[in-house]
């Protein structure tokens, strides 16, 4: 069966590492970005194509949705990738409009593209979902309400899918990076240091490549995978191994 992998957040980052990473075990790959892409530079053995697309926008989602059903294309490889952290701001100062931003993005647009294409794989008895997730969607993270809030309910998606929809041929993980060299991931400019304080309390004295997580994701789409359903990895150097206090 054709690989026809579906990547959000594909522009840059993490998201264009996953689809470098893909390219040569993918037969058509959709990139959606709400971004311009910068993804000519990257060498690919497979066909693909971009569409820009804000995920907060349910509408926009939807549009997408009906237009690659009309072009006759569904996706039976899902990677979940994009993901939008707002302002740090205390619950009290968050306003309505960006916790829906923010939801809409980190998840609401994960629910639409499983309701939508989940039956297609049930159909052909295959498909494979991976949402990105983080370290903060199992813990908690001051000024950050609305994105841990929004990253927990991906992992509760993730394990509703892969219980509902697993007797089917569908396997759904979620992967939770911790820090990575990202413009999202480490954000030195709003916070003086941060890059340094990550390190310290990092045991590998790293933080991650957006290569590292892409190669866990090429390894859970692979067969080798095949009988990983369900479950939630962490890949954040032993960040959340320890309580960090030595």
């Amino acid at each position: 069966m054709k690989k026809i992998i579906m990547i959000t957040g594909a522009s840059q980052g993490i998201g264009a590492a996953i689809f470098k990473a893909l390219s040569d075990v993918s037969d058509f790959a959709l990139l959606v970005d709400k971004k311009d892409f910068k993804l000519n530079e990257i060498e690919t053995k497979c066909s693909f194509k971009k569409f820009k697309v804000d995920l907060s926008d349910s509408l926009q989602v939807n549009q997408f949705i009906d237009e690659l059903k009309n072009m006759g294309i569904e996706p039976n490889i899902i990677i979940n990738n994009a993901g939008f952290g707002g302002d740090f701001l205390s619950i009290d100062r968050i306003s309505e409009k960006e916790w829906d931003e923010i939801f809409g993005v980190n998840i609401k647009s994960q629910f639409l593209f499983s309701k939508a294409f989940l039956p297609k794989m049930k159909k052909n008895n295959y498909g494979k979902i991976i949402s990105i997730s983080s370290v903060q969607g199992f813990l908690g993270a001051s000024f950050s309400s609305a994105y841990v809030a929004s990253k927990h309910a991906v992992i509760g998606l993730i394990k509703t899918i892969a219980s509902e929809w697993g007797s089917y041929g569908i396997t759904a993980n979620a992967i939770s990076p911790g820090y990575v060299n990202t413009k999202m991931g480490v954000q030195d400019e709003k916070f003086f240091e941060q890059n340094k304080k990550i390190i310290s309390l990092t045991p590998l004295k790293r933080i991650a490549e957006p290569n590292e997580i892409a190669a866990l994701v090429k390894f859970l789409i692979s067969d080798d995978a095949n009988f990983i359903n369900g479950e939630n990895i962490v890949i954040d150097g032993g960040l959340t191994a320890h309580v960090g206090t030595q």
